[in-house]
């Protein structure tokens, strides 16, 4: 296993219901070690075959703070959070921990004023990993805007500034299951906070389902494009996660 990659085990401390679908869970580790900023962790399934990606939102030396979908069995798929759906506070769990894959502090620079954020779902957690960061390192230069897609309110998962004392924070949200809303709707939404920024100082994270991510900023992993790319966006102030 490298450097950067590390199993160790924890403990399942808290588990808060964000609503029928999404849970927060706390997970403590069992030995102290210092958390490093990572993008992504791993979690085991109880017999240890099944291992998927997640993203906590928070990290300190003896926890982290993940949310997760919880998604029905489907057939004879192997699924992880079906087996998530049972898990009490008190029980253990095995995660691989990952180290940064973005290294945010290099990403911007003085030209940058805005950070602005675009996710849909759950695709929202690394961009509160990324605020939880620079929350704690006091990163006050930078305004931060956080717009992202949900369902309707009750799917909201970062839901406050408050969150981020130490941040300037504008958090948008947009609602595609609504009297008037779509998801072609959202996206045209979408355009106007992005028309209201000053593009040519700002960096662009984006995250989210594919269909999402490609419609927003070009296939995910591929070349850049999409709605950012034709308002004039440059390749290299875009990062998709």
């Amino acid at each position: 296993m490298s450097e950067d990659v590390q199993r160790v085990s924890g403990v399942i401390t808290k588990i808060e219901e964000i609503n029928s679908e999404i849970r927060n869970y706390e997970i403590s580790f069992k030995q102290g070690r210092e958390a490093a900023f990572c993008f992504a962790m791993g979690i085991y399934s109880s017999c240890g075959e099944i291992c998927r990606p997640y993203t906590p939102v928070k990290i300190n030396k003896e926890c982290v703070v993940c949310p997760i979908k919880i998604y029905k069995q489907e057939g004879e798929r192997k699924m992880l959070t079906p087996l998530v759906g049972t898990w009490k506070e008190g029980d253990s769990v095995d995660i691989l921990w990952y180290r940064k894959k973005l290294p945010i502090l290099e990403m911007l620079s003085e030209k940058h004023k805005t950070v602005f954020m675009i996710s849909a779902g759950t695709g929202v957690t690394p961009m509160m990993q990324m605020l939880f960061y620079a929350d704690a390192n006091r990163m006050r230069n930078f305004k931060f805007v956080s717009v992202c897609l949900n369902k309707n309110e009750t799917y909201r998962i970062l839901r406050s500034c408050a969150e981020y004392p130490g941040l300037d924070l504008e958090i948008v949200d947009l609602y595609t299951q609504t009297e008037k809303g779509s998801r072609e709707r959202s996206l045209m939404e979408l355009r106007l906070e992005v028309e209201k920024i000053e593009r040519e100082t700002a960096i662009f994270c984006v995250s989210g389902p594919n269909s999402f991510v490609e419609a927003v900023s070009g296939p995910r992993k591929q070349e850049f494009g999409g709605m950012l790319k034709i308002m004039g966006v440059l390749d290299e102030n875009c990062f998709k996660f």
